[in-house]
């Protein structure tokens, strides 16, 4: 199967119905922090991912624009990680983590959300870093699936077609799926069922879990 790369975000983000293209990486690490270690998933993107994800910050704020651009090494913390490893979420912001042994600054945590899917963490439990900087761990550079969101109006149909035209121009048909929010929900519990009228495309490989 395919792995999209930073060349698709930018063609799809070109498609006038959609609001925002984002990549979706995501690793299990090691991270470590407050005296403790710990085995952890982080969710690596834009800062749309937040707007995509309806996350919001408990404490201090989500990481921006200019963190992605710059390759900052900060990291946003779900309250659960955060939790684990300082003992409570208010305690982590302003601190800073090792993800791999490298060194994070922890600027913000989020609320409390829950929910998950494709047998994942809950969304509590993730770390969530720019997707620049999570080239560090994945120098490949390469994505497993991409969300589109589509602008309030726009014909959901429409903006599909159009992402599958632009995504047939590099790959074949059978190397991704762009699936709508509905259909994927009906399908699985999925990560994006949080995301509100989005299209994604997954790499063939990847729904094979």
């Amino acid at each position: 199967g395919v792995r999209f790369d930073e060349k698709d975000i930018s063609k799809l983000n070109r498609i006038s119905s959609l609001e925002y293209v984002l990549p979706w990486m995501s690793k299990t690490v090691t991270i470590s922090g407050g005296g403790n270690s710990e085995l952890s998933d982080y969710l690596a993107s834009t800062e749309n991912l937040f707007d995509g994800l309806k996350l919001e910050a408990e404490y201090g704020e989500l990481f921006t624009k200019a963190d992605v651009s710059k390759r900052a090494k900060v990291v946003v913390l779900g309250p659960e990680i955060a939790k684990k490893l300082f003992g409570s979420p208010a305690n982590a912001f302003g601190k800073t983590i090792k993800i791999e042994k490298q060194n994070f600054k922890v600027i913000g945590v989020s609320k409390a959300k829950g929910g998950g899917g494709f047998g994942g963490p809950s969304f509590d439990s993730y770390l969530y870093i720019p997707y620049k900087t999570a080239f560090v761990f994945d120098p490949d550079k390469k994505f497993a699936a991409l969300v589109a969101k589509v602008k309030d109006g726009q014909n959901t149909s429409a903006a599909k077609l159009a992402m599958e035209e632009e995504l047939l121009r590099r790959y074949n048909e059978d190397d991704f799926s762009v699936i709508e929010q509905t259909e994927l929900l009906s399908a699985i519990t999925s990560i994006f069922s949080v995301i509100n009228l989005v299209l994604v495309a997954i790499a063939a490989i990847s729904l094979l879990v």
